[in-house]
């Protein structure tokens, strides 16, 4: 190439406009910006829908719903207690139980028998005078509540304090009896008072599981709390 031509050919680009450096610049933050916007709302947009899918889930009581917790409450009256769970009877359990399985009314004359008889009374007044009603349990079935009980239901006339008379036979040797009164010492002798309880509702109370020579721990432990000085049979409380 001569001199001449290199000469026309500088001539001729320095002629050239230079390029917009400006605009470039200005298109490339305008093009960034936009970029960071459409990521945002992207982001925010995947954040909102698992929000949304967290509270579905929630509402659904799904895997991330917390489940509630067992109640660590022991009912007092419950049959679950088996032959491992169970302790000791003692009268005072026999009177909270005794207590829960009555229809509603007025209890008092609370007392047990002495020795270690598993007995108890207790009256009962649902709006016509206080009734008495004695409990007894003997015997240790070898699994408690299994099957179902032989029901008897005996009236006797020859003493209104155990007029009627309700036994319940359970497999495996435990025996448990209502006796019903219909009368009430008086000044003088005593005055006749409907039985506290009927005979279907005598035989459901005979009937409970819950009965035996060992009973739930919660009977028990309620029975040391309610009759901390129970009195037995005759006498005023101790």
């Amino acid at each position: 190439m001569t001199e001449e031509l290199r000469s026309l050919l500088r001539e001729e680009l320095s002629a050239e406009r230079p390029p917009p450096l400006g605009d470039l610049v200005g298109s490339a933050v305008r093009d960034g910006r936009r970029i960071r916007r459409r990521r945002r709302f992207a982001g925010a947009g995947a954040g909102t829908a698992l929000a949304a899918v967290v509270a579905v889930a929630v509402a659904l009581g799904g895997p991330s719903a917390p489940a509630p917790g067992p109640d660590a409450g022991i009912v007092a009256a419950s049959p679950s207690a088996t032959l491992d769970t169970r302790i000791p009877a003692t009268p005072e359990a026999m009177l909270v139980l005794l207590r829960a399985l009555v229809p509603p009314g007025k209890t008092a004359d609370f007392a047990k028998a002495g020795g270690k008889d598993l007995q108890v009374q207790m009256s009962l007044d649902r709006g016509h005078g206080p009734a008495l009603i004695r409990v007894s349990v003997a015997g240790y079935p070898s699994v408690p509540g299994t099957g179902k009980p032989k029901v008897t239901v005996q009236e006797m006339f020859d003493t209104c304090t155990q007029s009627l008379v309700v036994r319940a036979d359970w497999p495996g040797g435990l025996t448990v009896q209502a006796d019903l009164s219909t009368c009430r010492p008086s000044r003088g002798g005593s005055t006749a008072t409907p039985p506290a309880l009927t005979d279907e509702e005598a035989t459901a109370v005979v009937s409970d599981p819950r009965w035996g020579a060992g009973m739930d721990p919660s009977l028990v432990r309620a029975g040391e709390q309610d009759f901390p000085h129970l009195a037995t049979f005759g006498q005023g409380p101790r």
